[in-house]
């Protein structure tokens, strides 16, 4: 083996080690905001369902009720999360309510929306559909 290629075969080393060691660290870089924000935060991914979503089983007709959602703020920060609300209507129209809160710090707050038989579809059925914002 010649002096040349020995410098080439060990430059070819050190720049493929360089390679594998910068791909870490963006990976690294990349994975770390959504660490701190599931540790920070207690962040839920998305699709998760949302547990604090109440709602009344049984009503008559000639009763209103109330469908709830509760957000607790586990964070140092005020966090103002965003919930959007589908709620049934009998013309296949959904009504939407557009909710924002302002949780302060290790504060738990419950959002409330009315129903009533208005609501009623298929002649025994009100359906509600509830998204809540990811915080960070």
């Amino acid at each position: 083996m010649n002096r040349f290629s020995k410098l080439s075969r060990s430059l070819g080393i050190v720049f493929f080690s360089c390679g594998i060691l910068v791909n870490i660290l963006f990976f690294a870089l990349l994975s770390w905001p959504g660490l701190e924000a599931y540790d920070y935060f207690n962040y839920q991914p998305a699709g998760a369902a949302l547990t604090s979503l109440k709602c009344p089983f049984v009503l008559t007709t000639q009763e209103s009720g109330q469908v709830t959602a509760s957000y607790s703020n586990p964070s140092r920060l005020t966090l103002e999360p965003q919930f959007r609300v589908e709620i049934s209507s009998p013309d296949l129209s959904n009504r939407t309510i557009n909710t924002a809160l302002s949780v302060a710090p290790g504060q738990t707050k419950e959002v409330h929306w009315a129903i009533t038989s208005n609501d009623l579809v298929f002649g025994r059925l009100i359906l509600v559909e509830a998204y809540q914002s990811p915080v960070y």
